[in-house]
């Protein structure tokens, strides 16, 4: 994911680290711990700041912020025992709260943590939409309509809804699509880009009003045609796209070896 400034791409690596890299391909490692992930990082309205939530399953867990510069990273938000694992989805634009999830008994519910430049101003308020689980989290760059994800109709859909200073809410509207894997705002905040279960890219038109209105999805492409495995929206209608390596395609055949312990014996017996 790049920073708002368009000048740091992201990429989480498979020791869920958090990496960040310059335009010039100059890169820095963040969040890092010997025996800790860093899970779920989001970028600060400035580009100065990561927050993530650390996780190692001791008393240092919790959602922290760091300077991209470097330094040492701030505990922001500490969740006391039973309340759950909170991860950090998305900064709002003006800087004054952090969205997250909080996963508790098997459930997934969005909050707002309140900021205060880089600390936290208050507890998490969890917001009103709906009985079902929410997650997935993202705000429009002007901060008024709020996408999510629900299990409201019996799969995963996207939803978008007004959303106000301190975390007020309007009516959900649903966007529809045949399930949506992950979403992603445009950059002029005027659509929301959706990957469904084809894993196709589409996308749909959202329009503030009176009432908030989304459009009929259209197709952007199909990602496995591209072999991409991971997408984020650039400026000017552009995409930024990891494309999957040979290693990674599906599995197309399987081989059966019968008394395999017998030949692997016979095998390492004729290279001596």
């Amino acid at each position: 994911m790049f920073s708002p400034c368009a000048h740091y791409p992201r990429a989480r690596e498979p020791a869920e680290d958090q990496f960040t890299m310059r335009s010039d391909y100059s890169d820095r490692l963040l969040g890092t711990e010997p025996n800790a992930d860093a899970y779920s990082p989001t970028w600060s309205p400035d580009s100065k700041r990561i927050a993530y939530q650390r996780y190692a399953s001791d008393d240092k867990d919790g959602v922290y912020v760091m300077n991209v510069d470097g330094g040492e990273a701030t505990r922001i938000f500490t969740p006391e025992p039973g309340q759950g694992l909170y991860q950090a989805y998305s900064w709002l634009p003006d800087g004054s709260g952090l969205l997250l999830t909080r996963w508790l008994n098997g459930v997934d519910r969005i909050a707002l943590l309140p900021m205060a430049g880089a600390n936290a101003s208050g507890p998490p308020r969890p917001l009103a939409l709906g009985e079902f689980a929410t997650f997935g989290p993202t705000i429009s760059p002007d901060g008024k309509v709020l996408a999510f994800q629900s299990l409201e109709t019996g799969k995963t859909t996207s939803y978008v809804v007004p959303f106000r200073p301190g975390g007020g809410t309007g009516r959900p509207v649903e966007v529809k699509t045949s399930v949506a894997l992950s979403h992603q705002w445009a950059a002029d905040g005027k659509g929301l880009f959706v990957q469904d279960e084809r894993n196709h890219l589409v996308k749909v038109a959202v329009t503030a009003g009176a009432e908030l209105t989304v459009s009929a999805p259209t197709e952007v492409c199909d990602l496995d045609a591209l072999r991409v495995s991971r997408w984020t929206a650039l400026p000017g209608g552009r995409f930024f796209m990891i494309l999957k390596n040979q290693n990674e395609d599906d599995i197309a055949s399987y081989n059966l070896v019968l008394n395999w312990a017998e030949i692997l014996k016979q095998k390492m017996e004729s290279a001596r």
